[in-house]
């Protein structure tokens, strides 16, 4: 049975926002002159959002303020959606290779992979479907249709910022951005040029390396990365994954009012692996590859004082394969070889103007229009004879939208959006947000927001193929959602405690079912309703002056409002149950140690609570708990030789992810990786 707390249990959380918030609201009381004095050593900014880097390699100085939240540089006070950003400080002392796992500790947010390097990841946002999250690269959408997104093989190479707004924000991105937009930075560079390599090892035969190069001036900036990531895998056999990439931008300003800027990415995989679909290890020669490349294109041009034009262009296109084939002559029974490949194309664009009418306030009026194609397809053996299916499809999406933003009076600022979009699948849907965040003399700053989101249909949902009929008449899948926050500084701004309680309704999710009205139906239907509500709480504290600590937890309480076609113990929807694979309870708490001009050493404990899940090594596959797990990391690195006009600097660097080697699930049948070290070194040099 689902172990959902008692009635009085939920009562007592769902009242826990607003006693936390008159709690720090106490905080009115201080004296104004403490906190005003931390406001005066970072106008406008916060721990979360100041960009404290001191790479050279790093273009954008960007303290306090957020470009996502609004398409525009705003500072972090006129924001009322929750904002997680990770400058490239915290990118470079985490060590990460993969953005998966700097997302890890992101409040509200849940990352599950079926096994270790290369395995598919999904990332679950206040506990959303794992699609319901919109992944940019300099603006440029790289989700599959319908939402999808395998985080597994982003790599950090050539990232200097990522920004995670939480919450509906359909009203400037469309299709897939329900519970919230993550994007992706890539580096740029100025002044002389500087060249930077790192290269590293560790167990598993894990071998690491990249380069990155960057300059400019102030009519012209640039920079290019490559990296390269191989590993035997923790398995005993065929777990082999290999990771190449590479990004890189250019970017113009002949004159003040004038900016263009060129950005690309690419990534190629391969990665081996012995699983079914279970977590069996079962298949000697069994593995999927893929490529994905992804090309932006931003301009801006100043109309007049009040006026600024935008052109967003961007194309991603990704190839993916699955191939297994025969383990051997005697390899006849069953199903015993596959091969299957797909292309998925999407072509974007969005212009938008900016209006100041006064001073203070910002209308955005903006069209967007999105094509998105796809082809796949599969051959399979089997003792049954061979199987060969297809889809090719294509579909193009137009919108409207219009934003306002303005700021009356001081600390004060409102915010309001609408969103129109005409679809050649689903037709015309509507989408709206609105907010108010106000800061208080005292530093004090309350918000609140609410709004929609939808997420399109897949092909596969909308067109059928392979024996599966799809449904042009699907709806969206949407949300309403709305949170209020608080955040309160404390001891002359060295302490700061934030919370966010927040509620979201998702209606019309799709759902597949083999038993369908009629023998024509679809397979396809708009079925079942969820519930998500939570209180992400968390705190920053520099107590000395190189030592800073972080502290997050996220209390997430899901629900199935319908089970629709669902029955049974493996059901995936199970009415007044909560959604698989998103945890009641998480946290994360770290520290920071970082001397001036010597390195950084960071110890981070990630906590996440039971959650359900459904074992697919039984049939039917039945709901399972899976136990909490604590995963202890350690990064650091140290100055060995530093950096001087013409002479290169020298780091140590080391990471030691799960440092106890703690043995856990996150999901059912794939162990996640134990104990993995890695030691290396990173060294610069200015021309």
């Amino acid at each position: 049975m689902s172990r959902r707390p008692d009635a009085a249990t939920r009562r007592s959380f769902a009242a826990a926002g607003p006693l936390v918030a008159a709690a720090l609201l106490m905080g009115l009381a201080r004296p104004a002159a403490a906190v005003g004095r931390a406001a005066a050593r970072l106008p406008g900014a916060d721990s979360t959002t100041a960009d404290t880097t001191s790479s050279r390699s790093d273009t954008v100085r960007l303290p306090g303020l957020v470009v996502t939240a609004y398409r525009l540089p705003v500072p972090r006070d006129a924001v009322v959606s929750d904002v997680t950003v990770l400058d490239s400080t915290a990118i470079r002392r985490s060590g990460a290779i993969h953005v998966l796992d700097l997302l890890r500790r992101v409040p509200a947010a849940t990352v599950v992979q079926s096994g270790s390097w290369g395995s598919p990841a999904s990332l679950f946002l206040r506990g959303g479907e794992s699609n319901y999250v919109k992944v940019l690269v300099d603006g440029v959408p790289v989700n599959q249709a319908g939402g999808d997104f395998d985080f597994s093989t982003l790599t950090t190479a050539g990232v200097r910022r990522i920004e995670v707004v939480r919450g509906p924000t359909s009203v400037l991105y469309g299709s897939d951005a329900v519970t919230g937009v993550i994007q992706i930075f890539t580096k740029r560079g100025e002044g002389p040029p500087r060249l930077t390599v790192r290269a590293g090892a560790g167990t598993f035969g894990s071998l690491d390396g990249s380069v990155h190069v960057g300059g400019g001036t102030h009519v012209v900036r640039y920079g290019a990365s490559m990296s390269r990531f191989s590993t035997d895998g923790t398995l005993p056999f065929n777990d082999q994954y290999g990771n190449t990439s590479a990004a890189g931008s250019i970017r113009l300003q002949p004159d003040s009012g004038t900016r263009a800027t060129l950005t690309g990415r690419y990534e190629a995989f391969t990665a081996h692996f012995p699983t079914d679909g279970s977590g069996r290890i079962v298949d000697r020669n069994q593995y999927r590859d893929g490529r994905s490349l992804v090309l932006g294109l931003s301009a801006t041009r100043s109309l007049g004082r009040k006026v600024t034009a935008h052109l967003q262009a961007g194309t991603h296109e990704s190839w993916s394969g699955l191939h297994d084939a025969p383990d051997g002559p005697a390899d006849t029974s069953g199903y015993y070889a596959t091969a299957s490949t797909g292309r998925q194309t999407r072509r974007d664009l969005d212009v938008r103007v900016d209006v100041r009418p006064a001073d203070g306030t910002t209308v955005t009026v903006g069209g967007a229009w999105d094509h998105e194609a796809g082809l796949d397809s599969s051959v399979s053996r089997s003792s049954f004879g061979p199987y060969e299916s297809r889809l090719d499809a294509g579909r193009h999406d137009l919108a409207g939208y219009l934003q306002v933003l303005s700021r009356p009076v001081a600390g004060l600022a409102l915010t309001a959006g609408a969103r129109l979009d005409d679809d050649a699948t689903f037709g015309r849907f509507v989408t709206w947000r609105a907010g108010a965040a106000y800061r208080f003399p005292t530093g004090t700053r309350l918000r609140v927001a609410a709004g929609t989101g939808f997420k399109e249909p897949t092909f596969l949902e909308n067109f059928g193929g392979g024996g599966i009929r799809g449904n042009p008449a699907l709806a969206p899948e949407h949300s309403r959602s709305w949170e209020v926050g608080i955040r309160q500084p404390l001891a002359a701004g060295r302490l700061t405690l934030h919370a966010t309680w927040f509620e979201q309704r998702f209606r019309d999710i799709i759902q597949f079912t083999f038993s369908t009205p009629t023998p024509d139906a679809p397979n396809y239907l708009n079925v079942p309703s969820a519930v998500a509500r939570g209180l992400e709480t968390g705190f920053e504290l520099n107590p000395l002056p190189y030592l800073a600590l972080q502290g997050s937890y996220t209390y997430l309480d899901t629900e199935a409002l319908d089970t629709g076609f669902d029955i049974g113990p493996d059901a995936t929807f199970v009415r007044g149950s909560p959604l698989l694979r998103r945890p009641t309870h998480s946290g994360a708490l770290s520290a920071t140690w970082s001397p001036n001009g010597h390195g950084s050493l960071t110890l981070s404990l990630t906590g996440v609570g039971p959650r359900w899940d459904r074992d697919f090594s039984v049939v039917p596959a039945d709901r399972v708990e899976l136990p909490g797990y604590l995963r202890t990391d350690l990064a650091g690195s140290w100055t060995l030789v530093r950096t001087a006009p013409g002479r290169p600097g020298l780091q140590a660097t080391l990471r030691i992810d799960n440092l106890l080697d703690r043995r856990y699930l996150e999901a059912v049948g794939y162990p996640a990786r134990g104990r993995t070290i890695f030691l290396g070194a990173r060294a610069g040099v200015a021309f």
